[in-house]
């Protein structure tokens, strides 16, 4: 199956994932953003300890 991706090519990060929870985007999303790298993360908390920084309004998460 294809997905246009074309109209949120050039969106910023924030306003593609605020489409995604309204539910407006409800398919893959790589490519979208450019200018952005997109990363998965699956991370286990059981050693676990995080430093949260928030930056231009996006929160980033770094596990030691």
């Amino acid at each position: 199956m294809a997905f246009d991706i074309t109209p949120y090519v050039d969106m910023s990060p924030k306003k593609v994932r605020e489409l995604i929870r309204k539910g407006v985007i409800d398919f893959p999303t790589a490519g979208m953003c450019r200018g952005y790298a997109q990363a998965n993360m699956d991370a286990g908390i059981s050693s676990m300890t995080a430093s949260i920084s928030i930056v231009r309004n996006e929160i980033l998460f770094l596990f030691m």
